[in-house]
């Protein structure tokens, strides 16, 4: 589930040792696309709440390293609640450092970073997501291939939040496997209907943080401090009328593609048309006879 590198005898502010740095995130899971950004885990020995902002530092220091690569000269860092952000340090790719630490105690164990906000520690949710997510790829093959088509889908649409694209990463598989645990995958019998029931779910959940008896997932991963950590972001960052609308909007596209019918040049370009329109791009480069195939398939 992800990739390890020993390293060599490195330490983290000059006192704490990284033993290993890790690569998970979306390529953990599996669900990385040609925009992901890059997730590097950090496992502190002894870490403590102030490992984030503790690289920060050395970061911004290593910048002030005659040196120090170019790139990461130029590059901008942020520090974040979970993460040190570099900003455009290679064609314009961004990579997220994420300190963690092993915590042994009563309220939590295992490999956890510190919130900030609420002021505990909390396990990392992409492991405890990867193994769920393999559940789905053996129940559901078509319903874990759509998840990375969701990330592609929402990397497409317009970057109204802050300069974001409309749902942050993670919150897409979580939303999968919730619609999972609600039962909307029974009647699925092909990936554009695990695409449709999705969008559907996304619509009606996507500001919930409250989790029912139905979220048997969410509850074994403690899905409820990250949903309202989410849902707060999307508050502050962009009006829920206008991402209403944009969900709307677009699964009535997708649901339109997957009525049509017919193996003639009309339907086909009706069909590219409209899925043109739901991902955002020009899609009918292909030739007619591929156009009429894909057509015939939904």
């Amino acid at each position: 589930a992800h990739c390890g590198t020993a390293l060599a005898t490195p330490t983290f502010a000059g006192q704490a040792p990284i033993d290993l740095s890790w690569r998970r995130g979306s390529i953990g899971m599996g669900l990385d696309t040609t925009k992901s950004d890059h997730d590097l885990f950090l496992f502190i020995q002894d870490g403590d709440p102030s490992m984030v902002q503790e690289l920060y530092e050395v970061l911004l220091d290593l910048q002030q390293d005659e040196k120090t690569h170019l790139r990461l000269k130029r590059a901008k860092i942020l520090c974040k609640d979970f993460a040190v952000e570099i900003q455009g340090y290679y064609r314009s790719k961004d990579f997220d450092l994420v300190p963690f630490t092993d915590i042994q105690s009563s309220d939590t164990s295992g490999e956890c970073q510190w919130d900030p906000v609420r002021e505990v520690w909390q396990r990392i949710l992409h492991k405890d997501l990867a193994p769920k997510l393999q559940d789905l790829s053996l129940q559901h093959p078509d319903g874990y291939l759509m998840t990375r088509v969701m990330k592609s889908w929402n990397e497409s649409l317009p970057k109204i939040r802050r300069r974001k694209h409309p749902f942050i990463s993670v919150h897409l598989p979580l939303m999968v496997l919730g619609a999972g645990d609600h039962g909307c995958f029974e009647e699925c019998n092909s990936p554009q209907t695990y695409v449709l029931a999705s969008l559907k779910f996304i619509g009606e959940n996507w500001l919930r943080s409250e989790l029912d008896p139905d979220d048997v997932t969410w509850q074994d991963v403690n899905a409820k401090p990250h949903l309202q950590r989410m849902t707060q972001k999307y508050l502050e960052s962009v009006t829920q009328k206008e991402l209403e609308r944009l969900l709307q909007t677009k699964t009535r596209l997708f649901e339109e593609a997957c009525s049509l019918r017919g193996d003639d040049r009309m339907s086909a370009d009706g069909v590219m048309s409209l899925m043109r329109e739901f991902f955002g791009c020009d899609l009918c480069l292909l030739r007619p006879d591929r156009k009429a195939a894909l057509a015939k398939r939904l």
